[in-house]
């Protein structure tokens, strides 16, 4: 069974075939992002990169996913829930100080 994997062109209001790679890149940008936050100190050393990794792909996912299926769900703009996300993210990840 082949998988047909689309992205949505807002610009163009149509879908397009998306590139194998495109979601292996995004995914690869999200994960060294975490690690130089890491490796700077801003997250804790035990933080689970890879489970932090899916923990963002599936946010952004589920803001598009709520995006195509209904524009005004949820109400809060895309910028603003991303950095939300970001921010719990490494709020949530800081290293403890004591």
């Amino acid at each position: 069974m082949k998988v047909l994997r689309m992205k949505y062109a807002r610009s163009k209001g149509t879908f397009e075939t998306m590139e194998r790679n495109d979601g292996q890149r995004a995914l690869a940008l999200i994960a060294t992002q975490l690690a130089e936050l890491r490796a700077a100190g801003k997250l804790r050393r035990s933080a689970n990169l890879s489970v932090l990794t899916d923990l963002y792909w599936t946010i952004v996912h589920g803001i598009a996913s709520l995006r195509l299926a209904c524009d005004s769900v949820p109400p809060t703009d895309d910028a603003t829930l991303v950095n939300a996300a970001v921010t719990a993210i490494v709020e949530g990840s800081r290293p403890t100080t004591r």
